[in-house]
């Protein structure tokens, strides 16, 4: 999985080997506030890859840091990354 920004968008692209690429979007303007945390990925989400747990959605690949997304409908969606302050720190610029 890979994440980027640009502009006012954070984009994500699942690769598989059995599937065709993926690209997803989250739009800032949906964005209510941004965490940097640390989780359990076993406890929390079943496990690494596209989870759902009792805290919302997760992606992620490895490790157990990454940036909670907490939506303006309410849900909660976590991005996994071992670089969890930088991301969180573009995203938080992103959202002033």
């Amino acid at each position: 999985m890979r994440f980027w920004t640009f502009k006012m968008k954070i984009f994500y692209r699942k690769m598989a080997r059995h599937r065709r690429e993926k690209n997803m979007v989250f739009d800032f303007d949906y964005i209510h506030e941004a965490h940097a945390i640390t989780y359990s990925p076993l406890k929390d989400y079943g496990g690494w890859g596209i989870r759902y747990g009792k805290k919302g959605k997760a992606y992620n690949v490895s490790g157990n840091k990454g940036v909670m997304l907490s939506l303006k409908d309410g849900k909660d969606i976590l991005i996994g990354s071992q670089n969890d302050k930088d991301l969180w720190t573009v995203i938080n610029e992103r959202l002033l």
